[in-house]
């Protein structure tokens, strides 16, 4: 099973149970890229982040059994540094927007709350101060520096690169916030069983959204004027920052899992496939 994507122009990257796959052809042909590492048998990752100057940089991350991979040369070879003990489930990776300068990245887990590294992922450390809920399902770093982490009983956040959370109360109450994604303009959460809440004043307001069938969102998605949504079994497409909604075709017999964007739409599916979708198509231009 796809577990989670990235991606930067032609290049992407497919976490999944069995290791980490990437193409270079925009989704044409997909190849292990851990191949370097000499394992013998799979390594399971459960999420994958480029740095936002990928294109230059090549620096990617991934998460595997209690350690965060990095590689400086795109996929090419790998250094892994080992999380604090007992070894953490990573559930997302978020990577400083400033990142060629301050080099931190975060890393949440599912009971151990949130790791920072401040040396491009060459060491760990827990940064816990007022997180009230170490489940941490979901991470994203606004425009403005702000930190937030969606766990499973509601939102936090963090104005200081993670140092100290203040929980950010929701009109849903202290339902799971299973996805973040982040605009200048808007912070989307997508949480499990109250659909998606939309917020244009850094998370102190919310609105509901108006698509009843997004009750629980499992992943979003913002690629330019497009925001994607994943529900249990189905992709919603939005041109308009979530005001009205349509429904993706869905492949025969396929379940999307995990979703990236980067002018192309990368969709992961449940038995291991992968799909790529040109931006144009979902556009209809």
């Amino acid at each position: 099973m796809i577990t989670a994507l990235a991606a930067s122009g032609q290049t992407a990257f497919a976490a999944s149970q069995s290791g980490l796959m990437r193409t270079l052809d925009g989704g044409r042909s997909w190849h292990s890229a851990f191949d370097a590492l000499g394992a013998g048998s799979a390594i399971a990752v459960s999420a994958v982040a480029l740095a936002p100057e990928f294109a230059t940089v090549k620096t990617v991350f991934a998460s595997a059994q209690g350690a965060i991979l990095r590689s400086s040369d795109g996929g090419d070879t790998w250094q892994a540094a080992q999380l604090p003990t007992p070894a953490p489930f990573v559930t997302s990776l978020a990577i400083s927007p400033d990142y060629g300068h301050d080099h931190t990245l975060f890393a949440a887990s599912l009971e151990d709350g949130v790791f920072r590294s401040t040396d491009g992922g060459a060491t760990w450390n827990s940064w816990n101060f007022g997180l009230l809920d170490f489940q941490v399902l979901s991470l994203v770093i606004a425009p403005n520096n702000t930190l937030y982490a969606g766990t499973a009983t509601g939102l936090f956040a963090s104005r200081n690169a993670g140092r100290a959370w203040s929980e950010f109360p929701l009109p849903c109450g202290h339902l799971p916030v299973l996805s973040l994604a982040s605009t200048p303009e808007m912070l989307l959460a997508g949480t499990e069983g109250a659909g998606l809440l939309s917020s244009r004043d850094n998370g102190n307001t919310w609105q509901g959204g108006v698509e009843k069938a997004l009750e629980t969102v499992n992943a979003l998605v913002v690629d330019g004027a497009s925001t994607l949504a994943l529900t249990p079994d189905t992709l919603f497409l939005s041109h308009d920052a979530g005001q009205t909604w349509q429904i993706l075709p869905k492949t025969q017999d396929k379940t999307p899992v995990a979703i990236c964007a980067a002018h192309k739409v990368f969709i992961g599916y449940e038995n291991g496939e992968i799909e790529a979708i040109d931006t144009y198509a979902l556009d209809g231009t």
